[in-house]
């Protein structure tokens, strides 16, 4: 994903191992990215609280004033009603008188007006009970409408969050693909890179000669380069072929991931055998060479076994911190004995 060189860990000429750190890049602007968006998801996710605390309040206090108003065309309706049913009842009786002759026609007519007004009214208000409720369910719709489109906006923002992070998570380090030897750099601290950019050549044969090893914290304090070591390989036994010379090329600053190791051995078991004592940190032994030998390196008491080394080989390192005669021993022990 792009950003600045923060670390440059190898040197052309250096040999590395799969999965060794090359270059420690920074984030770039994706820290920046991350925080706006983060602030953004904050920001609305605030203000869909505040929105679905709103819209619920006002959706109770149009539910309170609906209920309020119906209750009351409730009422008209029931007070319509008994008038309507005294009219029915008047107005048969008045047929029957006006056939009698007890009653005028136009009272009649009258009675059948009132009713028929009665009745109208009575659709009437049925029909305002009926609007308002449609209006209140309409209102409640677009009001949960707009809860959905802050909500959808707040995912939105929330995945966009989730995308820095995995971004920023993956952009810190920059490893070997394979083992071999680097050849050129093409970038340097402070410089800018993207993605697709040429960062180094690595020669992918010249990483025969390097044997990988790791050691615990207080040993990495004290391991320094060029330091001699010893190889004990597990299929070449040291008592019978003896052990492969070498010396220390470097010590890696940092310890060694699980991830990162799984990534190189692609063994469990073999990473489970690495990690078991603590974090350990790799370092790398260059072999001395021996044209003479079967496997083409020199060796402490013979001539080594009589194949080529295989890649993958497991082995043992045994490093020298330092050589002293026993005689260097004594003698401080004489001089505070004289003392």
């Amino acid at each position: 994903s792009g950003g600045t060189v923060q670390a440059v860990h190898v040197e052309i000429g250096q040999a590395v191992l799969k999965g060794d750190l090359l270059f420690t890049v920074g984030r770039g602007d994706l820290d920046l990215q991350l925080a706006q968006a983060q602030q953004k998801a904050g920001r609305l996710q605030q203000q869909l609280t505040h929105l679905t605390a709103n819209v619920q309040t006002e959706i109770e206090q149009r539910r309170a004033l609906n209920a309020k108003k119906i209750e009351s065309l409730r009422r008209n309706i029931a007070a319509q009603s008994e008038h309507r049913d005294f009219l029915r009842v008047l107005l048969d009786d008045q047929l029957a008188d006006l056939e009698r002759g007890f009653v005028k026609r136009t009272d009649v007519e009258d009675t059948r007006t009132s009713l028929n007004n009665a009745e109208i009214e009575i659709a009437k208000v049925n029909a305002e009970i009926l609007s308002d409720t449609t209006d209140l369910r309409e209102f409640e719709n677009q009001q949960h409408g707009t809860i959905g489109s802050s909500q959808e906006e707040l995912a939105v923002a929330l995945a966009e969050v989730q995308t820095l992070q995995a971004q920023v998570t993956s952009a810190e380090d920059i490893r070997s693909p394979s083992d071999g030897q680097v050849l050129e750099l093409s970038i340097i601290v402070n410089d800018q890179i993207n993605v697709g950019d040429e960062l180094a050549l690595i020669d992918l044969v010249a990483g025969a000669t390097i044997v990988r090893g790791y050691i615990l914290i207080a040993d990495a304090q004290l391991v320094q380069a060029d330091m001699p070591v010893q190889v004990a390989l597990a299929s070449a036994p040291p008592e019978i072929y003896g052990t492969m010379l070498g010396t220390v090329e470097r010590v890696n600053p940092v310890p060694s991931s699980r991830a990162a190791l799984m990534d190189i051995y692609e063994n469990s078991d073999v990473v489970d055998l690495i990690t078991e004592s603590g974090p350990p940190y790799a370092i790398e032994v260059s072999l001395t060479e021996d044209p003479s030998t079967p496997t083409g390196f020199k060796w402490s008491t013979s001539q080594g076994p009589p194949v080529p080394l295989a890649v993958g080989s497991l082995a043992s390192v045994a490093i020298t911190y330092e050589s002293r005669r026993p005689i260097e021993f004594v003698l401080p022990f004489i001089n505070q004995l004289l003392n």
